[in-house]
């Protein structure tokens, strides 16, 4: 894999992120159908993006770097930023962006100046951008000796973004992670008993997820382990603990209790059998203050496991738990105005699909955007080809799913910037149509 795939890659969302994208797909309503067209922007915009950026790169050091460790052919789409905020001892420079009807990308640098609180491992913890939403950031670069991490985000609704002044602000990350794999838990699961439960109600409730949630998250309350103290210890964990065990109504509940979670302490447990077969359990959590009082929160979790098809005594307890060293909070923000990329097409795309209409896709050099009607299933799947006038082919299959003014959206991602002139013809799910 070359080095412009690599880095258009990486621009990929986290696979959860893309579930929680997927999960944020509502039923959309029926829009009046646009009418055939086809936008193409004169040369000469596209000229000037590439001639400012060039200017740029001659004269600014961070805009060279940032050349250096993402690609010269994304860094002729980016818009040059370059504008800095300090506070806490932390330089924050956002160096460039860019921008298309739907998503936009912001390139920025953390630098320590006083310590080493930034590394590899940096987590964005905290952040926001004026009028975007589904965010999310990555870290694809790291300078050692100069502590500095580049920082991709990425956020949806673009079209609200261009030509508009953003505020784009830090107020806390992570640093110094540590994950700890499969790391086996201490209880015998031959002795675990059933145990009174009492009522959560869904007031308290910060998240949930798994099987066994998804076909009830719209009841009133849910039954959890009382908090029996049992205070087990997981070598080398100190951020976490188990409060209790048990059955309730057959299923393996499983309480605990997390320590220090403004470092975004978490985990899951797994049960797994001589034969390497592992059970994933479902999870809530919520949160309880110094008496003990339920609240809302997320210092406590509880895991459930569906164990009445198998024998639980031929299974062990183990988990896969991450922590962080570091939390920094601070003010770190910046005001700048994001122009897209004007280069597109917009053609027809009409067919039905299981639950959806597809009504438009737009070209753009970032990928295909599909605009449509109806609802999105979260096991959506969707792939794209992209034949090029000179023969080249490149595959699609990265999909950002999103709502916007009851509009179904689907962002399929291409591994390198395309032209959208050359762009000959698109298969969509096996679909052929002519550009």
């Amino acid at each position: 894999m070359n080095r412009i795939r690599r880095a258009i890659e990486s621009i990929e969302l986290p696979s959860d992120l893309h579930n929680r994208s997927k999960l944020g797909v509502q039923q959309a309503k029926l829009r009046k159908r646009k009418t055939k067209k086809i936008i193409i922007v004169p040369v000469i915009a596209s000229l000037f993006l590439v001639f400012s950026v060039g200017v740029a790169a001659a004269t600014s050091t961070s805009m060279n770097e940032l050349v250096a460790k993402v690609s010269p052919e994304i860094a002729l789409l980016l818009q040059p930023i370059e504008l800095s905020s300090t506070d806490e001892g932390i330089n924050m420079e956002v160096v460039a962006a860019m921008n298309d009807d739907d998503t936009a990308v912001v390139y920025v640098t953390m630098q320590d100046l006083k310590g080493e609180r930034i590394d590899e491992t940096l987590d964005i913890y905290d952040y926001f951008i004026s009028g975007g939403h589904s965010f999310t950031s990555e870290v694809v670069a790291f300078d050692d000796k100069t502590k500095t991490a580049t920082v991709r985000f990425l956020a949806s609704a673009g079209e609200k973004l261009s030509n508009k002044k953003l505020k784009f602000q830090v107020r806390s990350f992570l640093s110094d992670k540590q994950v700890f794999e499969q790391t086996k838990v201490n209880i015998d699961l031959k002795s675990v008993e059933d145990k009174k439960s009492i009522e959560l109600h869904r007031d308290f409730i910060s998240g949930m997820g798994g099987k066994l949630y998804s076909n009830v998250k719209d009841q009133e309350s849910f039954k959890i382990l009382l908090d029996n103290h049992l205070n087990i210890k997981i070598p080398a964990i100190d951020f976490m603990e188990v409060r209790n065990v048990g059955f309730i109504q057959n299923k393996l509940h499983i309480l605990t209790k997390w320590i220090d979670n403004d470092k975004d302490n978490h985990g899951s447990f797994f049960l797994m059998n001589t034969a390497g077969e592992k059970i994933y359990p479902s999870s809530i959590s919520f949160g309880k203050d110094n008496s003990g009082k339920l609240v809302y929160g997320n210092n406590y979790q509880e895991y459930v496991f569906d164990v009445e098809a198998i024998n639980v005594e031929n299974y062990e307890l183990s988990g896969d738990f991450t922590t962080s060293g570091n939390s920094v909070s601070g003010n770190w923000q910046t005001t700048f105005k994001l122009s897209d990329v004007h280069e597109s097409k917009i053609v027809d795309f009409l067919y039905n699909f299981d639950n959806w209409q597809s009504q438009e896709v737009t070209i753009s050099p970032l990928g295909l955007t599909i605009k449509g009607i109806g609802e999105v299933e979260n096991s959506t799947e969707m792939t794209a080809t992209i034949s090029m006038k000179d023969g080249r082919t490149q595959k699609l299959t990265h999909l950002i799913s999103i709502a916007d003014k009851g509009q179904i959206k689907l962002k399929l991602l291409t591994d390198e910037p395309l032209n959208v002139e050359e762009v000959k013809s698109i298969s969509i799910n096996g679909i052929d149509l002519d550009i």
